[in-house]
């Protein structure tokens, strides 16, 4: 799987923070925190080394700074107890197709 680009990121990174803005910036708990953590930390897509080892999810593009905003969400749905969900299945499996839903 390749990482996210600039303009991935960016767009990300602008999506997580207004919704979380949007909402008042409530923050996470330590332990919500710990546990977004230790989802990430077993996931396939973290890349504990990138960015000189603070770590960086190779799907969404996050160095983990995200776990804090409580209105933030894994891509993937794993922190929503939903592990790689529907769509990211079948981008695993099938990676070179057009994504789910892609043409609506």
């Amino acid at each position: 799987m390749r990482a996210p680009t600039l303009l991935e990121l960016a767009s990300n990174f602008v999506e997580a923070t207004s919704d979380w803005a949007k909402a008042g910036c409530p923050i996470s708990s330590e332990e919500e925190y710990r546990r977004r953590q230790a989802l990430c930390n077993g996931c396939k897509y973290w890349n504990a080394n990138a960015w000189q080892g603070i770590g960086r999810c190779m799907k969404c593009g996050c160095s983990g700074s995200k776990r804090w905003m409580k209105t933030a969400h894994c891509p993937l749905r794993i922190w929503e107890g939903q592990p790689y969900g529907d769509a990211a299945r079948e981008e695993v499996s099938n990676p070179s197709s057009e994504p789910p839903n892609a043409s609506q």
